[in-house]
């Protein structure tokens, strides 16, 4: 289609002097990306993705948000524009035009003409140059490609860019990358002087054990036993081999229930009647535990226990199978607390990359963590009822991570 759409506007082609050896002189240099392989499983995504819920797709988005927009920041791009998300393994790309290009996340290998290039920092790719990005050498499973200017032969679909594979809509013809695909690119490119790279004391740590904090609800007590309760917060969970972007499976003890059935929502204790799933919550289908990612399914009739708070989402993104996981209990104070502290960081971090300013001068992320509740002072995902009287029905409003209620209506944001 570009390559078309400069013929129509060349100067010979509007004379009419279109004959047959007119392809022959006629010049065309495509401002794009050549996928050679696609990767493991490399996706392209947007922040914060497709919210819209109720419409029988997924939220979608990167599963890694902390990595994916300090990539764009990195760049020059605002930190919501698509970039690809690689997993695994990734692809092996030619450069048809210049470009700005950062590579954040994981640790990969990555090679530019053969040559290694480092993670966390920006780097000015030539037209001709071939950029290929292999395997994880350590912890964590996934890191962000953002390429200045973003892909402009990717449409927005309900708002986003990102890719939801599971239902194949978003991103590039709803699918993975793969060989022979075209991302086309910005022929125009910032004139960039100097290194700009992340300092090592602020870059993420990814390490195979993960304390990820975590509140209570939407469906806790009444719903399992206080030693159930107790179990969620006790126990190293194991991550599973069936481990994506639909939903991250937990080995661990079963749970145990408070109800001898799921009453009007299904004959098993876990059974609800259907709601909104929130990200980051861990879901029961039955005795068998799942942490709900960027692309769970966004309505279901299972009870979800507890959930990640939003500070600790980034890090569903890197854990991978066989990684440890434990909850840590937190009061809603540190969960708002934790949460404003990584937007900080992202905010500075963003901030040094428009203006200039010293990336050494920004204060790491804590990297302490908030007191672990125990016991009942842990509280429960229940937060405010009203009770049944005349024609108002029971109202119950329960607490959903840091960022809102789930009452029996819409959600309702704090």
């Amino acid at each position: 289609m570009e390559f078309l759409a400069k013929i129509l506007v060349d100067d010979n082609f509007v004379a009419g002097n279109t004959l047959t050896r007119f392809l022959e002189s006629f010049k065309f240099a495509p401002t794009a990306i050549d996928v050679l392989s696609g990767g493991a499983y490399t996706l392209i995504e947007d922040w914060p993705g497709r919210p819209t819920i109720g419409r029988g797709f997924c939220h979608s988005g990167p599963m890694d948000s902390l990595a994916f927009r300090i990539a764009n920041a990195l760049v020059g791009n605002p930190v919501g524009c698509e970039g690809l998300e690689i997993t695994l393994s990734g692809p092996d790309l030619r450069f048809l035009s210049p470009a700005i290009v950062s590579l954040c996340g994981a640790p990969f290998e990555a090679t530019l003409d053969g040559n290694p290039i480092s993670m966390w920092s920006r780097v000015k790719v030539f037209a001709g140059q071939h950029l290929k990005i292999g395997k994880t050498t350590g912890n964590g499973c996934r890191a962000y490609l953002a390429v200045f200017g973003g892909f402009s032969n990717v449409a927005e679909w309900f708002g986003s860019k990102a890719t939801s594979p599971m239902v194949g809509v978003g991103g590039y013809q709803g699918r993975a990358l793969a060989s022979g695909d075209l991302l086309s690119i910005t022929g125009q490119i910032p004139d960039v002087k100097g290194d700009l790279a992340l300092p090592d004391n602020l870059i993420p740590k990814y390490p195979n054990y993960w304390e990820l904090l975590a509140l209570p609800g939407p469906y806790d007590e009444g719903y399992l036993t206080p030693e159930g309760i107790d179990m969620l917060y006790e126990t190293e969970w194991k991550v599973s081999h069936n481990a994506a972007r639909g939903g991250i499976r937990l080995i661990g003890p079963k749970p145990k229930f408070a109800r001898a059935d799921g009453g009007e929502g299904g004959a098993h204790p876990s059974n609800l009647i259907e709601y909104g799933y929130p990200i980051g919550s861990l879901n029961w289908t039955g005795d068998d535990p799942v942490i709900f990612p960027q692309d769970c399914p966004d309505f279901g009739g299972f009870i979800s226990s507890n959930t990640i708070v939003k500070a600790d989402l980034w890090k569903l993104g890197q854990v991978k199978s066989g990684d440890k996981i434990k909850y840590r209990a937190v009061s809603l104070e540190d969960a708002i607390s934790s949460r404003k502290d990584t937007e900080r960081f992202i905010s500075e971090v963003v901030e040094c990359c428009r203006n200039g300013g010293k990336l050494s001068d920004i204060a790491p992320m804590k990297d302490t963590l908030p007191p672990e509740l125990k016991g009942k002072s842990r509280g429960n995902g229940l937060v405010h009822q009203i009770q049944e009287k005349g024609n108002q029905p029971l109202a119950s409003y329960r607490q959903v991570s840091s960022s809102h209620l789930y009452p029996n209506t819409p959600l309702t944001r704090l």
